[in-house]
């Protein structure tokens, strides 16, 4: 009996160290998510790890180089831009998505969670220098 007791006890307290790591992390990712979003109440998203196209008066998330080599490099940096484009979506936010020569894997993220969302209609355009092409989503609800 006391070596089932035992079992079970351990089980128990290993299973609680998991489950408090997992929300630990997810903690962690929300938190950054909201830590590392730029302009937060402004009406429009700009999306695109492109600096040239970010417009200081929209909201975007943006880590740095730095902190966001670390992030990456500990597996965090993706998981806060999906939370970030996940708060931005509940908001119903139009967002802009530049395209240039490269397309990241992080754009490309963006637009399938606005894509598979529903709640956007895009229109595409060239930009006004003709250096990228610009996605707009307009939520087609309010």
């Amino acid at each position: 009996m006391a070596n089932a007791y035992m079992s079970y006890w351990g089980g128990a307290h290993a299973m609680f160290v998991v489950g408090s790591a997992i929300l630990l992390r997810q903690g962690i990712i929300v938190l950054g998510a909201k830590l590392l979003t730029q302009n937060p109440d402004a009406a429009r998203v700009s999306l695109g790890n492109f600096p040239q196209y970010i417009k200081t008066s929209y909201t975007h998330f943006n880590a740095g180089k730095r902190l966001g080599d670390f992030l990456d490099a500990v597996g965090l940096l993706n998981p806060m831009n999906q939370q970030f484009m996940r708060n931005q979506i509940a908001k119903l936010k139009p967002m802009d998505v530049t395209i240039v020569r490269d397309v990241g894997k992080n754009t490309i993220m963006e637009m399938g969670m606005l894509q598979k969302s529903g709640l956007y209609n895009m229109y595409t355009q060239i930009s006004s220098d003709f250096t990228g092409i610009v996605n707009t989503f307009e939520p087609w609800i309010k």
